[in-house]
């Protein structure tokens, strides 16, 4: 399920095989990209279907899904500050009333502690209602009432959730919440400040579950469709 491959460990073994190397000029160097080069190519972006990012390569062309790099990158970002002791929390003026369903309920009477020390502070009103007054300020712009119910749709799924868990759940919906959506035009300084983040992260290529982030369309694919 979606929820058990969101840790880093789900990432299959080949995956991690292309990966093992902590070098990023090793792993880019696997994926046939020249990571020294990116600066000067960064006039030669391309925003496809306001979708995917395409920069020339070492080996061809460089395709980059914009939302899964986004994620990825807030991912690393979340869990690093997770790890790191959590985040302060941003109080909010005029909280909201969440309502649960009985079973929903019970997941976040479970959740309560794990989620104040990684900066949500919630209060049980009765009935199944429950107020976030306050949530990690990394967060930013996301909503953070739907990203505590896809925590909870998450457990709900059948998943058993430890400390460990929950920080991984919680930095993957906050990243996803945030992330920039496909369908969205970027100006070609957004899209180099993508890329470079996105290749400065120690395993650029893959998501937290395993979808891949970027695909090299080589040289000899190109040539081979112009050779008949």
């Amino acid at each position: 399920n979606d929820f058990n491959n969101a840790a880093p460990s789900a990432i299959n073994s080949q995956e991690e095989e292309k990966f093992e190397d902590d070098s990023l000029q090793k792993q880019t160097l696997d994926l046939g990209i020249d990571s020294t080069a990116k600066d000067d190519d960064a006039d030669s972006l391309i925003q496809l279907k306001n979708r995917y990012i395409i920069s020339p390569a070492a080996s061809g062309l460089m395709v980059i899904d914009q939302h899964r790099a986004h994620v990825l990158i807030l991912y690393t970002k979340y869990m690093n500050g997770l790890n790191s002791g959590g985040f302060s929390t941003q109080q909010v003026i005029f909280p909201e009333v969440i309502t649960l369903s009985p079973s929903q309920n019970i997941i976040l009477e479970s959740m309560q502690e794990s989620l104040k020390q990684i900066g949500f502070d919630i209060s049980y009103l009765g009935d199944n209602a429950w107020t976030v007054n306050g949530y990690p300020s990394v967060l930013e712009d996301v909503n953070p009432n739907e990203t505590l119910m896809k925590m909870i749709d998450s457990v709900a799924n059948g998943n058993e959730v430890t400390d460990e868990d929950l920080k991984t759940q919680t930095a993957l919906s906050m990243a996803q919440a945030a992330a920039i959506p496909a369908g969205k035009q970027l100006s070609n300084a957004e899209m180099e400040h993508l890329m470079n983040e996105l290749l400065t992260l120690p395993a650029p290529g893959y998501t937290p579950t395993g979808l891949p982030v970027i695909s090299i369309i080589s040289t000899e694919e190109i040539s081979e469709r112009f050779s008949r």
